[in-house]
């Protein structure tokens, strides 16, 4: 696996989430066919992110699978603010789900806030562990 540039990895999630045909939030709450169809573009970014990082066949399938389990608050994000935040918090699942399988998504990887404001803390401190220890 190879690692992606942070600014790449930006610019494919914020192309993918600017292709939706509208916010979910836009009427209200999500309807299921707008949730559907921002699970649709999750997908498509975390399968152009895991190609340019080069995940072998079975890892692309975990990391993309995690990140999608974990897209919820990539969702919200975006349905209640913008894209350039819903991609900083697909990056941070989508790198958290690569770190914690032992793999490097994104080189020098940054704290990054989510949409409800907190860092992904635990994840970044399992990491710097890892690092110490040369895993």
């Amino acid at each position: 696996m190879s690692a992606i540039a942070r600014d790449k990895a930006h610019k494919i999630v914020v192309q993918e989430l600017g292709n939706a045909p509208e916010k979910p939030l836009q009427g209200g709450a999500p309807s299921i066919e707008a949730t559907i169809v921002f699970l649709k573009i999750l997908d498509r970014c975390l399968v152009r992110l895991n190609r340019q990082a080069r995940l072998g066949k079975k890892l692309d399938v975990i990391v993309r699978e995690t990140a999608l389990q974990r897209g919820f608050p990539a969702f919200l994000t975006y349905a209640r603010s913008s894209v350039d935040r819903a991609s900083e918090c697909v990056l941070a699942t989508w790198t958290e789900a690569a770190h914690l399988l032992g793999q490097k998504g994104i080189r020098e990887p940054q704290e990054i806030l989510c949409g409800t404001g907190q860092a992904l803390e635990k994840g970044h401190e399992q990491r710097a562990e890892a690092e110490a220890r040369g895993d």
